[in-house]
Order: structure tokens, then sequence, then C-alpha cells
């Protein structure tokens, strides 16, 4: 027989007998002494908790009082104004959202995610501009920012408006 025709052998662990079936007495794998997996859940289970606590303490809203100053004057005259010459036409004449087709700006009106952000999210888009938004209030006052924020706040529910209890033009 020449090396060519030499049949390859197949490598077997220690553990495996022909066939794949472990073999009598072998022993499973383990992932550490039971003390130390036991150790490491209750670890992880406390870091969890502590977490989870301290979050039900923060408040919803954590840094939107003071993203404007202390003292804000609100009207929704002028939020109307500001949001129909800026906002419009993107989100639309009610806050819809879509009001072109180039544009896929997202609805305002409670319809959609809007309402799960906070005031110091929605003022830095704003201010800042997003992903496709542009920077509409960069020179707004904290007025002119604060009236807007009302504004489009006036379109969510009731429930929506409650989850951001203590923020602007709540």
């Amino acid at each position: 027989m020449s090396k060519r025709e030499r049949p390859v052998k197949k490598m077997r662990t220690p553990d495996v007998a022909p066939g794949g079936r472990r073999k009598r007495g072998a022993s499973k794998r383990r992932y550490g002494s039971p003390w130390l997996v036991t150790a490491g859940i209750v670890i992880v289970g406390v870091v969890l908790l502590v977490g989870m606590n301290l979050a039900k303490r923060a408040p919803r809203n954590a840094g939107a009082a003071g993203a404007l100053g202390a003292r804000v004057e609100v009207s929704l005259d002028r939020g109307q104004q500001l949001y129909d010459a800026n906002c419009a036409s993107c989100h639309g004449a009610n806050g819809g959202g879509y009001a072109s087709r180039d544009t896929p700006a997202p609805a305002l009106n409670g319809s959609e995610h809007s309402w799960h952000h906070s005031d110091s999210q929605i003022l830095a888009l704003m201010r800042e501009g997003g992903f496709q938004m542009p920077a509409v209030g960069a020179d707004w006052s904290e007025d002119d920012l604060a009236s807007v924020l009302a504004y489009v706040k006036q379109w969510w529910a009731p429930a929506q408006r409650r989850a951001q209890q203590g923020t602007i033009g709540e």
C-alpha cells in the first residue's frame, strides 16, 4: 500500500467512544466550582436589583428642568407660530409626521414614539438637529423653545402628558 492509498484516521477525543457517545466514567465539563458559579449569580443579581432600584428613584426627565434655565415664559400662540413656520413642512400641520415623501419626519402628535423622549432630548434636537433634522431652533430664545415644545405636547393624550409630568408645558 502506498502513502496515497492509506486511509485517513479520524481523531477522537479521549472521552468519546466510537459513534459519538461518551465513554463510561468520562466526566462532564464543568464551568468551575459550584460555589464560584453560585457566588457569580448572586453578585449579578445584587447588581441588577441595585440598578433597578436607582432607576426607579431617578426622575424620568432628570436634567430637563434645568435644560432651559430657571424661568421661561410659555406662549402657545408663539409656539404655534414657530411650529407652523419651521416644523409643519416636515412634521405636518397637526404633527402627524411624514408631510412630504422626501422627508421621513416622525409624528409629534403622540401617535408615535416622540412622547417617550425627555424634554432635554427634544430640545437638543430642536437646537442641534439630528440625523436628518436641521437645527431649526439654534437661534431661538429659551421662551421660544419652551413654547414650541408646549404647543406640541398639547396634542398628546392625558396619559402621555402624565408620563412627562413636571416638565415644560405640564
